[in-house]
């Protein structure tokens, strides 16, 4: 039998993690103790990384049942129910099992009231590092479901211990290391919408279930252009259930309205939108009917995910690795090698000289470094201070306007005299429905600041960082040229070898300037509004129902008292907590763009150390005598031809993994 794409992908990830893993143990033959440690990291990564596909859609929407038919079997029976705030990540194991995975810290107001074997656990670890929880499959409803749906949403609000459930279960199409991530519905509660925002930036595939039976709702629109492709996602699966449920004569309809709706939000145009049927494919899996499955058209869709994974995701999770690679035993084979082979030509006391010749230089190097560091950091700090400015602001204007939006706002749930529900009940059912009115009100108004104010300011500051660090960057290159000319005596004065320490150093400014796009992303990804948290405040505010019931037969006064004490309440606590909560934003984006300071020192240090390492080594060699220092030039030599072959193997896979580039093109992978 074929194998299938994510074989092939698979197999081709293992050819990346052994040609890494043989470039390690020449690194630390050659005593590259810095080229060691990143391609350690790298194959880190390479081993960990699989595809993360999340399913996100609003309660009743069939999304449960469509996970179920994704995953061919009815693995997710309880997540029916509007009630879980944990995310779940299925993945493929032989025997079956469930671990939770708690957060860390743990939040002040969770609630362990689900099971009295989580707080033993807690009690007997802290609150702090919990290790995971292995539990029952069969129990996991009883861990991470609030115990009784249909109560009222006030007493089910507090926040999960809990930050991920993974569910180990052997099926198919988790077999080549996908993840399937089933998340909490849009609609359920502020709370839990909180939950599957924040996975959103950790995941390669978004599917976004609706029904064909309510079609592009308000809310859910203003998710997928807020949410979604506010996190800088375009390549998005929009999967129109329930289509069998469609009359024979309004199909037509309904496929026109969604390809006009939901084309232009995904970068996959009309080919991004799929109409099945999750019951027909899960009944036909489970039933052993293969013609229910076909007639879902829940198999279109699974051969699009899958390719996606492959050709457009597993594209970047191998030419990554495989970049950086080349790249680096590239400058083995050209530059270090030949240049430790020339130096050992040297004598112990020449190497030496050399040495303290290049002090200076080296040290330079290092002050350009610290400055470039330096530069960052005041640039982060600007970000910090007018982020902490800007938010403050905004939180008083919610504050000042929270009023006027709950007297605007209808609700359906109003106090009526004649009702079979007492007052007290009405009301407090009218105070919930506001509160979530202005859950969702704010999160709107948060993420359309953040999206057409904040951001913007934000990424101003990183681009002053970029010019601010540019000529210091140059500076530090030509300081770099100069000691590996000086260390190799004249090694590059071939015009090819200047021309590609040129590339060399022009690709440390160009990394930089990666790495500041990269931090720009990741800031723009980042929710404020979940930062922030407005969901809390309202909550608990309210007092005991007795103190603002004037009187059970004045519906009129009650409705209102219930709308005063929410924005009250409301307004209230933003005002109070406006500079903490400002302060708390600040820091969480100030924390975000040390990546950027840990990337560019990385890299400059990485520069700096090769110089260090290359001198260190042969003086070492040259030390132990005469005879040994021929031994290691022949040692050398063949490292030299060990090397040739291991760039040679990374062009060829290349070249396997992207077709379209021709194999005598790949020459410094600048345009992969």
């Amino acid at each position: 039998m074929a194998a299938s794409n994510l074989e092939i992908f698979n197999t081709r990830k293992e050819k990346v993690q052994n040609l890494i893993s043989e470039s390690i143990k020449i690194y630390e033959t050659l005593g590259m103790k810095t080229n060691a440690e990143k391609a350690e990291k790298s194959l880190a990564k390479v081993q960990k990384d699989d595809f993360k596909a999340i399913v996100i859609g609003e309660f009743k929407r069939g999304k449960s049942t469509f996970i179920n038919a994704l995953l061919g079997d009815e693995i997710l029976p309880a997540f029916a129910t509007p009630c879980t705030a944990v995310i779940n990540e299925v993945k493929y194991a032989d025997k079956e099992k469930a671990v939770l995975h708690f957060k860390d810290p743990l939040p002040q107001d969770a609630d362990y009231s689900f099971k009295e074997e989580v707080k033993n656990h807690i009690n007997r670890n802290g609150k702090t590092n919990i290790p995971p929880l292995p539990i029952d499959v069969k129990d996991l409803e009883e861990y991470v479901v609030i115990p009784d749906p249909a109560k009222d949403q006030r007493l089910s609000v507090s926040e999960s211990p809990y930050s991920k459930v993974e569910l180990f279960y052997p099926i198919e199409i988790c077999k080549n290391g996908v993840t399937i991530i089933d998340s909490p519905g849009l609609n359920e509660h502020g709370t839990r919408t909180k939950v599957t925002t924040d996975y959103l930036s950790q995941v390669d595939a978004i599917l976004f279930v609706m029904s064909c039976q309510a079609l592009c709702s308000q809310t859910e629109m203003e998710f997928i252009e807020n949410k979604i492709r506010g996190y800088g996602h375009e390549e998005i699966f929009f999967i129109c259930n329930r289509f069998d449920e469609v009359r024979e004569r309004e199909r037509e309809r309904v496929v026109s309205y969604a390809k006009t709706k939901l084309a232009p939000l995904t970068s996959f145009g009309e080919a991004g939108i799929f109409f099945v049927s999750a019951a027909d494919a899960l009944d036909g899996r489970l039933d052993g009917k293969p013609e229910l499955v076909e007639k879902s058209g829940m198999v279109p869709f699974e051969e699009n995910l899958k390719n996606f994974f492959v050709n457009e995701r597993g594209k970047i999770k191998l030419n990554q690795p495989m970049k950086e690679l080349f790249k680096d035993l590239k400058d083995v084979h050209d530059n270090f090698i030949p240049g430790q082979i020339k130096i050992l030509d040297m004598s112990v006391a020449d190497i030496e000289k050399k040495y303290e010749e290049l002090l200076p230089t080296l040290k330079d190097a290092e002050k350009r470094r610290d400055q470039i560091i330096q530069k960052i950091n005041i640039g982060r700090e600007r970000i910090k201070q007018e982020v902490k400015d800007k938010t403050n602001l905004k939180l008083r204007y919610f504050a000042d306007n929270v009023g006027k939006w709950v007297e605007e706002y209808n609700p359906e749930n109003e106090v009526k005299f004649l009702a079979w529900d007492s007052s007290e009940t009405q009301y407090l059912r009218l105070q919930d429905e506001l509160i979530n009115y202005l859950t969702v009100r704010l999160d709107y108004e948060n993420d359309e600041w953040l999206k057409n104010e904040l951001m913007p300011i934000v990424s101003t500051h990183l681009d002053e960082i970029k010019n601010n660090i540019g000529d210091s960057l140059e500076l530090f290159g030509q300081k770099i040229d100069t000691l590996k000319n000086d260390i190799y005596n004249g090694f590059y004065d071939n015009g090819e070898q200047q021309s590609e320490e040129t590339d060399n150093s022009e690709e440390v400014t160009e990394e930089n300037g990666s790495t500041v796009k990269d931090v720009l992303e990741s800031v723009a990804a980042f929710g404020i509004g979940g930062a922030i948290g407005f969901l809390f405040p309202v909550v608990g505010i309210v007092g005991g129902l007795g103190m603002f019931v004037k009187s059970i037969f004045d519906t009129k006064s009650l409705n209102k008292t219930a709308k005063t004490t929410v924005s009250e309440s409301c307004a209230s606590w933003l005002r109070e907590t406006s500079y903490q909560r400002a302060d708390e934003t600040s820091i969480k984006v100030f924390e975000q763009t040390e990546n950027l300071v840990n990337v560019v020192s990385d890299k400059l240090n990485e520069e700096i150390n090769k110089i260090t390492e290359t001198l260190n080594s042969v003086l070492e060699e040259k030390k132990k005598g005469e005879a040994e220092s021929k031994q290691k030039t022949q040692e050398l030599k063949q490292l030299e031809s060990d090397v040739e072959n291991k760039i040679e193997d990374i062009r060829e896979l290349i070249s396997e993994v992207n077709p379209n580039i021709k194999y005598s093109d790949i020459k410094n992978l600048k345009n992969i």
